[in-house]
C-alpha cells in the first residue's frame, strides 16, 4: 500500500520532535544569513568595483551589458557551488532527522562535496531544462523523475552524477504522481508562510522549512523501505560477497527427509 502525503508529513513531524528542531532550525537561520549575506555583497561589488552604478548613471547600457557577460560565468560558478552545498546540507540535515542522529554540523556538511554537487545538479537541471524547452510536461515528469538525486548523492558520496540520476529514476518510477501530491500539500503552509513572513520578520520560514526538509527526507526514506532492487555500492557489494564465501556449504547428510526418516 503506498503512503500517503499526510503519513509522509507526519513521519517527519514526529521525527522533528525528538529533538531535531533545534539544530534544523539553527541550519535554516545561518543558510538564510549567509545568502543574504552573499546577495548583498554581490551587488555592492558589481555596482563599486566594476562601475555599474555609474555606467548605469551615465546611461552607458552597452558598457553595463559588456561588463555583465564577462562577470557572468565566475558569478553563476560561486552561486552554484553555494546553492550545491546548500542543497547537500539540508538533504543531510533531513536525512539524519529520519535517521536520529542530526546535528548542527550537519548544515555544513556539502561542503566537503561542493563540486562533485554542482555537477550533478548541471546535469540535473541540464536535462531538466532541455526536456521543458520541447514540452512542459516532459520536463515537469524529468524534474520529478531526479527530484531524489541529492539524498542519492548524501547516502553515496562517491558516485557519480549519472549514477546518481539513474538511480533517483529507478527510485521514482511508480512514484512520481505521490511526490507531486506530496509538494502540492505544502502549497499551504508556504502560502501562509509568505503572507506572514513580512509581519513576522522571516521567523514562519524557519518553522516551515527545517519541517519541509525532513518531510522530504521522510519521503526518500519510504523509497528506501518499499525498494525491492536497491543498487549495491561496492564496499556493500564486497562484504556480501565476503559473508557468502565465509559460509561453508550445506552437507548434504545433515538434511533428513521427513518421508524417509533415518
Amino acid at each position: 500500500m503506498k503512503t500517503t502525503a499526510k503519513e509522509i508529513r507526519a513521519r517527519g513531524w514526529e521525527a522533528l520532535k525528538r529533538g531535531a528542531w533545534l539544530p534544523m532550525i539553527g541550519g535554516v537561520a545561518v543558510w538564510n544569513v549567509a545568502w543574504t549575506f552573499f546577495a548583498a555583497s554581490a551587488v555592492v561589488v558589481l555596482a563599486r568595483f566594476f562601475g555599474l552604478a555609474d555606467a548605469l548613471y551615465d546611461e552607458d547600457y552597452w558598457a553595463v551589458f559588456c561588463k555583465l557577460n564577462v562577470l557572468l560565468l565566475p558569478v553563476m560558478l560561486v552561486v552554484y557551488y553555494f546553492a550545491a552545498v546548500n542543497r547537500f546540507s539540508t538533504c543531510a540535515m533531513g536525512m539524519a532527522t529520519m535517521r536520529g542522529g542530526v546535528r548542527f554540523a550537519h548544515a555544513f556538511s556539502g561542503f566537503g562535496k561542493g563540486w562533485t554537487t554542482v555537477w550533478l545538479m548541471c546535469a540535473v537541471h541540464f536535462v531538466v531544462g532541455l526536456l521543458t524547452l520541447c514540452l512542459i510536461v516532459p520536463g515537469v515528469v524529468s524534474a520529478l523523475s531526479y527530484s531524489q538525486a541529492c539524498f542519492v548523492k548524501v547516502d553515496h558520496p562517491d558516485w557519480p552524477a549519472l549514477k546518481c540520476m539513474n538511480e533517483s529514476r529507478r527510485l521514482m518510477r511508480a512514484s512520481k504522481c505521490r511526490y507531486l501530491r506530496f509538494l502540492l500539500s505544502f502549497l499551504g503552509w508556504f502560502l501562509l508562510a509568505g503572507v506572514s513572513n513580512a509581519v513576522l520578520f522571516g521567523l514562519p520560514f524557519l518553522f516551515v522549512m527545517p519541517y519541509f526538509f525532513a518531510a522530504q527526507a521522510a519521503f526518500y526514506e519510504d523509497l528506501l523501505d518499499k525498494d525491492e532492487g536497491a543498487v549495491l555500492d561496492e564496499a556493500q557489494a564486497a562484504t556480501l560477497r565476503r559473508a557468502l564465501e565465509a559460509k561453508p556449504p550445506a552437507d548434504p547428510a545433515d538434511f533428513t527427509d521427513p518421508a524417509n526418516p533415518r
